[in-house]
C-alpha cells in the first residue's frame, strides 16, 4: 500500500479554503484499499510542532501539496514548513528513494500560467531532498472555482482538475522515469467580467472593514493627511 500525504499549504487553517476543496478531491480519487493516506495542516503543523509531521513526509511514497499564490509564489508559512523539513532530513535520515511529489497551486489570477513559478519552486525543493517531482496542476480563478464547484462555468474546469488527479494517481504507481507535463485548469468566464467581479470584491470587503475606496489606491507608506 502506497503511502500519500497531503499537505495543505493554506495560511488559513481556520477557514474553508479552496487548497482544502482540492485535496478532498485528491482524497476521494486515491482509493483508501490502495493508499495510505495522511493529511498535514501546515498552519497547524508548525503551532503545534511539526517533528511528527515530518516523520510522515519522510517516509511517503508521494506528497502532495496544495497551497495558493502568495505575491506569485508559496505562502511564508509553507516556504518556512519545507525549509525546516530540510533541516529535519539531515538529522533524522534520507527522503524515502524514489518518493513522488505533486503540486496543486491555485491564483485569484484566471492565467493558470501565472503559477509556474511557484510550481518550479516545488520541483527545485524536490530535488533538493532528493524526491522526484512529477508535475503541478496549475488552476487559476481558484477561489471561483472553489466556490461554484462544477456548476456553469467551473464545471470543465472540474472535469479537468478530476482528470489531473487520476493521472496522479496512475504516475504515483507507475514506474515510467519520465515526468508528465504541468497541467493549466481555469474556468471559462470572460476575463473582464472575471477582473469586474474581483474588484467588487475588494471593495466590498473594504467597506466591511471600514476603508474607503479611495484607500485602496494608496502607496505604501504614503502621508494621510
Amino acid at each position: 500500500m502506497k503511502k500519500v500525504v497531503l499537505i495543505n499549504g493554506s495560511p488559513r487553517h481556520e477557514e474553508r479554503t479552496a487548497s482544502a476543496g482540492f485535496l478532498t478531491h485528491v482524497e476521494a480519487i486515491l482509493k483508501d484499499g490502495e493508499y495510505e493516506k495522511q493529511l498535514v495542516n501546515v498552519c497547524k503543523s508548525l503551532k503545534n510542532g511539526p517533528d511528527a509531521d515530518y516523520a510522515k513526509l519522510l517516509e511517503a511514497d508521494a506528497i502532495v501539496l496544495a497551497f495558493p499564490l502568495y505575491y506569485f509564489c508559496l505562502p511564508g508559512l509553507l516556504t518556512r514548513f519545507l525549509e525546516d523539513y530540510e533541516k529535519y532530513l539531515r538529522e533524522h535520515g534520507e527522503q524515502k528513494k524514489h518518493a513522488k511529489v505533486y503540486a496543486i497551486v491555485n491564483c485569484g489570477f484566471p492565467e493558470p500560467e501565472i503559477n509556474e513559478e511557484a510550481v518550479r519552486v516545488i520541483g527545485c525543493f524536490s530535488h533538493h531532498i532528493g524526491a522526484r517531482f512529477r508535475f503541478g496542476v496549475m488552476i487559476g480563478g481558484g477561489p471561483m472555482i472553489s466556490e461554484i464547484e462544477g456548476a456553469g462555468p467551473t464545471k470543465k474546469a472540474y472535469e479537468k482538475l478530476e482528470a489531473a488527479i487520476r493521472m496522479m494517481d496512475s504516475d504515483i504507481r507507475s514506474e515510467v522515469v519520465e515526468a508528465p507535463q504541468n497541467v493549466p485548469i481555469q474556468p471559462s468566464f470572460p476575463r473582464r467580467l472575471y477582473l469586474f467581479m474581483g474588484g467588487m470584491g475588494w471593495k466590498r470587503q473594504a467597506k466591511k472593514n471600514g476603508i474607503k475606496k479611495a484607500d485602496l489606491y494608496r502607496r505604501p507608506y504614503q502621508k494621510v493627511e
